[in-house]
C-alpha cells in the first residue's frame, strides 16, 4: 500500500493538476477498503462473484506463465478464436470474451508472484493500475469544471455504489481506465499528432 502511495505521489508531482498527499492517501484508502468489504461480502455471503472468479483465473494463469510461458502471451494471438468460429461474427465474439479475461487475469498472474495469490493483496495491486482511469477523468473533467473541483473530487472518487462495484476485480475497472485514456489522448490527438498519442489512443479504443 504505502509503496503504491508513493508512486501515485511521484507521478502526481510531474502533472499540472496535482493532488495532495491526504487526497491521494483517501483515494487509495477508500479503493482499497471497498476492495476488501466487496470480496469479503461476497465471498462469504454470496459463494463468491467476478471478483473471485478472475483471482482464480489469475493464480491459473500465473501456473501457466511459470509452466509455459510461451502460451501465457500467445493466449493474445486473435487467429485460433477465428479458426475454432465458422464466421467472422463469432470468431470476433469469443475473441474479445477470452480478451476480457484476459486482460484482467494475465496482469494480476504478474502481480500474484509477488502476493502468493492473496486475494486481498491483489485488491491492492488491481486498484492501484485502475485508479489511473479515474485520475485520469478528473483531470479531464476539470478543465471544465474548474469552479467545482469539491464537487467533481466526491463524484469521480467518493460516489459509493459505482465506486463499490469497481473496487473488486472486474471489468468495469479497466473499462473506466481505457475509457479515461481515450479522452486523454484524443484531446492530444486534436492538440498535435504524434505517435505516442495515437498509439495509446488506439490501445484505449480496443480495450
Amino acid at each position: 500500500f504505502f509503496f503504491f502511495f508513493w508512486l501515485l505521489y511521484w507521478a502526481n508531482k510531474k502533472q499540472t493538476v496535482r493532488f495532495s498527499w491526504n487526497e491521494i492517501a483517501l483515494i487509495l484508502v477508500i479503493i482499497v477498503v471497498l476492495g476488501f468489504l466487496y470480496g469479503y461480502i461476497f465471498a462469504k455471503y454470496f459463494n463468491g462473484d467476478d471478483t473471485w472468479y478472475f483471482h482464480q483465473g489469475s493464480i491459473e494463469e500465473q501456473q501457466k506463465l511459470i509452466t509455459n510461458p510461451l502460451e501465457f502471451f500467445a493466449d493474445f494471438n486473435p487467429i485460433p478464436a477465428f479458426e475454432r468460429n465458422p464466421t467472422f461474427a463469432s470468431g470476433w465474439y469469443y475473441y474479445l470474451s477470452d480478451l476480457e479475461f484476459w486482460v484482467i487475469t494475465k496482469p494480476m498472474a504478474l502481480f500474484n508472484l509477488i502476493t502468493r495469490g492473496d486475494y486481498y493483496a491483489n485488491v491492492v495491486c488491481f486498484n492501484f493500475l485502475v485508479c489511473w482511469g479515474s485520475i485520469w477523468l478528473y483531470r479531464f473533467l476539470l478543465k471544465t469544471y474548474e469552479t467545482k473541483k469539491n464537487l467533481l473530487f466526491f463524484c469521480v472518487f467518493m460516489m459509493p455504489v459505482p465506486l463499490f462495484w469497481m473496487t473488486g476485480i472486474r471489468a468495469e475497472g479497466w473499462l473506466l481506465f481505457f475509457l479515461a485514456g481515450g479522452l486523454i489522448s484524443f484531446e492530444k490527438v486534436l492538440s498535435g499528432l504524434s505517435v505516442k498519442n495515437i498509439a495509446w489512443l488506439l490501445v484505449s479504443l480496443a480495450g
